[in-house]
């Protein structure tokens, strides 16, 4: 749809596709289950397992982190989910 528009654009840039790479490669050859998806813009979302944690945390830092903005980049984790909020 982005390409269909007048003037097209595409978030996806050739670093966005290289961090996509890496991290496939990283996937098949660590045996790790680290997966990805990516927000509105061509910001990449690691996503993995706790368990995993520590390995991918290395890579993000040794082989991602040269194509973040200055170097920087967000760890984050998920939470527990919505909690319904009782009024008074």
């Amino acid at each position: 749809m982005m390409m269909t528009g007048q003037p097209y654009f595409l978030l996806m840039k050739p670093n966005t596709l290289e961090i996509i790479s890496r991290i496939m490669e990283f996937r098949n050859s660590s045996g790790l289950h680290p997966c990805f998806t990516l927000d509105a813009g061509a910001n990449v979302h690691l996503l993995y397992p706790e368990a995993e944690k520590v390995q991918v945390q290395k890579f993000i830092q040794e082989e991602l982190s040269q194509f973040c903005q200055n170097g920087q980049f967000i760890h984050d984790q998920s939470g527990s989910g919505a909690k319904e909020i009782h009024k008074v």
